[in-house]
């Protein structure tokens, strides 16, 4: 699986999106979600702080516990 134009699509209207709003949103982080979003996945992270805001245009988040 590779990075393709449908990703970098998503990730540009992630981008516009989440500046729209006033918000700030690394590139990378666009296009790691972008790519999960376009492949039906769960992003595993514990950087909730950058990708939480992104579960309302669709990213899905696995949430680990921390014991």
């Amino acid at each position: 699986m590779g990075y393709t134009k449908r990703d970098a699509r998503v990730s540009a209207e992630i981008e516009v999106s989440v500046e729209r709003r006033g918000g700030d949103i690394r590139r990378t982080d666009a296009m790691i979600a972008s790519v999960a979003m376009n492949n039906g996945a769960s992003l595993y992270t514990f950087d909730l702080k950058h990708f939480k805001p992104l579960e309302e245009m669709g990213l899905q988040l696995f949430q680990p516990s921390i014991a």
